[in-house]
């Protein structure tokens, strides 16, 4: 048995326990992983298979590595990693290594986190009438096999048809200190007020505050948030500097 995986990280999300609590998630796409060779203690000295990883095109392989794929007979891989297995264990080149979804893989470091693995094998049923496509449970979406893009219960998938739509409300649910600095933790609707989806990319948001009893819209510049090219006051909602603002989350630095 091999008991090693190989994976990636597709992104954060977030799932609810028992009790309603908010905990922070990470998906991991784990394998599926291919056998590229098998080593025996009689030929060897030890017992051992090589697993690999992830795609690569074939001008990135080199000769010698492009011999070693052809012998095993399986496509070229980007990561190998070697993995030991008890002696005598029925394993051939070509084996597929793989793991359930959505297991729970415990905490990730002291960021209080946890870790999921991902797989992608969710089967969705095409409905001709409607001119939907449905899965049942929990589905993790991923754009391009490599962005994460959110996690889904029961999603159905329609034609998209555009048409004007008021938001649903904002909400600012923290503010908060931590060792960088003072944050606003805060969600912005996907939704209408109706409860249908919205194209993000045509929804920004903007933050105010109250300057001596006045009013103002909050702007973020370059000068206290310095990954910024441009002062920003409408905040696209799909804007990340990868840094100091998401679309959930934004350190104020200066500003506060």
């Amino acid at each position: 048995m091999v008991n090693t995986i190989l994976g990636r990280k597709i992104g954060m999300t977030q799932v609810w326990d028992e009790d309603d609590n908010v905990v922070p998630v990470t998906v991991i796409q784990a394998g599926p992983c291919t056998v590229s060779q098998v080593k025996t203690k009689a030929t060897d000295g030890y017992d051992a298979v090589q697993i690999g990883f992830g795609d690569i095109t074939s001008k990135h392989v080199n000769k010698p590595m492009a011999g070693h794929f052809a012998k095993a007979g399986v496509e070229p891989m980007r990561y190998l990693r070697e993995v030991r297995v008890s002696e005598g264990e029925e394993i051939s080149c070509g084996d597929q290594v793989t793991v359930a979804a959505k297991q729970y893989m415990g905490e990730y470091g002291s960021y209080g986190s946890s870790y999921f693995f991902y797989n992608g094998e969710t089967v969705f049923t095409y409905d001709a009438e409607a001119d939907t496509y449905s899965a049942e449970g929990q589905v993790f979406g991923v754009l391009a096999d490599k962005y994460y893009d959110g996690n889904y219960t029961n999603p159905v998938i329609g034609p998209v048809v555009e048409k004007a739509a008021t938001p649903a409300n904002p909400a600012i649910e923290s503010l908060k200190e931590s060792n960088y600095g003072w944050y606003i933790n805060f969600n912005v609707p996907v939704v209408d007020v109706d409860g249908s989806p919205l194209v993000v990319d045509k929804l920004s948001y903007m933050f105010y505050t109250d300057v001596e009893g006045e009013i103002q819209p909050l702007t973020f510049t370059p000068e206290t948030h310095s990954r910024l090219t441009e002062s920003m006051t409408e905040i696209p909602y799909t804007f990340t500097d990868d840094y100091d603002i998401y679309n959930s989350q934004i350190y104020l630095n200066d500003l506060y």
